[in-house]
Formats: C-alpha cells, structure tokens, sequence
C-alpha cells in the first residue's frame, strides 16, 4: 500500500518573507501527482490534526528567524528543534502541542514528520513579496521537497 503523503506549507503572505512556504507550496503542486495532499496554513495549532490525521507522512514547510546560517539559507529540522527551542514563530507551539495531544489522545498521525525551513530575517513587518534572498531560496525548498516526497512514495 502506499503511503498517504500530506505536505503542509505555514506562513503568512501580507508578512513578507513567512509567504515563502506558501509560494513552495503552489510551485509543488503542479510537480506531484495527485497522490500527494498540499495545504497552506495561514495559522497553526489544533487546525492542522483535520489534515494530518489517518496519514503516513507528513512534511513541513515553514520559514524561521535567522538561527543558523543566512537568510535565504534552507535548513532541515526535526520536531526536537521545536520542543527545546524557543523559535519566534506564529506556528511553533501549535505545531508540537496538536501532535503531542493527538499521540496522548490515540488519533492516527504520521509516523515521519520531515520539516524543511528558509531562514528569514524577523517577519512581522507587513508586507506583500518575498525578499530577493529568501525567493531564490524556492527552487532549493523545492529541490529538497521533491526528494523527501520521492523517498517516501
């Protein structure tokens, strides 16, 4: 049987350079089949289990404040990124909160999550369009995205 696939993208397009999971999302779409569910998250929390639930796996698109390298720099993360550190996010608590609920509450997630993140500069400025640095980051997202996605199906 195959696995069912969910792509989650969270960001917020009026603050700048968070839309950039979103304009990933909308380019992945027309690279995959059918098969594979796609969804733009303007919010997080207890939203996402509707989507998430009875699938396999479970990929994440989402941007982060510059932690690691630059901005624009795609970095893979792992749900234990979220739990130990404080990320100044619209999305990070909810994220780890509604997964830790649904396992306490028996609901059926996924069994791998793979979470892929732009670095971005602080975004609560608002804004339409992505930076120059954060957009060119798109085809690596996607690049990396397509792997994941290919791995598993």
């Amino acid at each position: 049987m195959k696995n069912k696939i969910i792509v989650l993208g969270f960001g917020n397009d009026i603050l700048g350079d968070d839309g950039v999971a979103l304009e990933a999302i909308n380019i992945l779409k027309s690279k995959c089949s059918d098969e594979i569910e796609f969804q733009s998250i303007y919010g997080g929390g207890m939203e996402i289990l509707d989507f998430i639930e009875g699938k396999d796996k479970l990929l994440i698109i989402d941007s982060v404040e510059n932690q690691f390298e630059s901005k624009g720099k795609v970095v893979e993360l792992s749900m234990e990124y979220y739990k130990f550190n404080c990320v100044d996010s619209p999305h990070y608590v909810g994220v780890p909160d509604a997964i830790r609920i649904a396992k306490e509450l028996d609901i059926k997630i996924p069994d791998e999550i793979k979470i892929l993140a732009t670095e971005i500069a602080p975004q609560f400025e608002i804004r339409t369009g992505l930076s120059k640095e954060v957009a060119e980051s798109i085809p690596e997202i996607c690049s990396k995205a397509l792997s994941i996605i290919e791995h598993w199906s």
